[in-house]
């Protein structure tokens, strides 16, 4: 990402990328329903533990119907 204005980028104007990242990170934690190891996997993989953690997460805050969809 080289072009932080028209990306809408809210950050310092001496900020780079990975500070605002770690800027950010307690925040993405801290509000986070669900998170997920994705190091190691391929996309697949991860996007097949996130549909698992937000089925088990659905489910923990009872919405979900008989066939477990939403």
């Amino acid at each position: 990402m080289q072009d932080f204005i028209n990306r809408g980028l809210v950050k310092d104007p001496d900020q780079s990328l990975a500070q605002l990242f770690d800027e950010r990170l307690p925040l993405y934690k801290k509000y986070a329903d669900i998170t997920v190891q994705g190091a190691g996997l391929n996309a697949d993989e991860v996007c097949a533990l996130i549909k698992a953690q937000y089925q088990l997460h659905q489910q923990r805050i009872g919405n979900v119907d008989k066939e477990g969809a939403q």
